[in-house]
């Protein structure tokens, strides 16, 4: 996927930001401390995602001294299929506008199956120097974002490792049996048994 382009509306300290042009490369935001550079990185990850990053609630994105029209960002990206238009209106109370190429769209998963994502941002760095269990949390949900159809498939591999394991140690703990291998049928026996 590549961003083509990104306009942000009275979203946090953002009065009217538009990024055009931009290049088909890694990008980076460099500036001073409170100058916006998260509150971007938020802006783009909404389009995606429908909802911010950093906080439960609307609310807080829309810019406090805003007058007129709601909080809009809008991005164009380039997918495989060819380009996508993502436009969101935040009323700051209230449902969201979204609109996937001028069409509505009501559901997260629509939009998912149009455009795909993930957000890594500061107050994702637990992930590099907390608990291993934030790390596969943050998979998870980049694998759920990225391959939407595969959310269903989170069930089957939790039922697989929660029986793996007791399997593999084994009735008694003796160790698992000598017919036993991970994803076959054997140990789907075993992990029932």
């Amino acid at each position: 996927m590549r961003l083509a382009w990104v306009e942000l509306r009275d979203f946090r300290n953002h009065v009217e930001t538009r990024l055009d042009e931009l290049p088909d490369a890694l990008i980076t935001v460099a500036g001073p401390n409170g100058e916006g550079k998260t509150n971007l990185l938020e802006g783009i990850a909404f389009l995606f995602f429908l909802q911010s990053p950093r906080t439960s609630s609307t609310e807080p994105v829309v810019r406090r001294d805003a007058d007129g029209p709601p909080t809009r960002a809008a991005r164009s990206v380039t997918e495989e299929a060819g380009k996508v238009l993502v436009e969101v209106e935040i009323p700051g109370r209230g449902a969201n506008r979204v609109q996937v190429n001028r069409s509505s769209v009501r559901r997260k998963r629509d939009l998912r199956r149009q455009v795909r994502a993930v957000y890594f941002g500061p107050d994702d760095l637990v992930i590099v120097i907390g608990d291993p269990s934030k790390r596969r949390d943050f998979l998870d949900d980049a694998i759920r974002s990225l391959w939407p159809l595969k959310e269903s498939a989170d069930d089957g591999l939790r039922t697989h490792a929660a029986t793996a394991q007791p399997a593999a140690q084994g009735v008694g703990g003796r160790g698992a049996p000598p017919d036993w291998r991970p994803g076959t049928p054997s140990s789907s026996r075993t992990g029932a048994r």
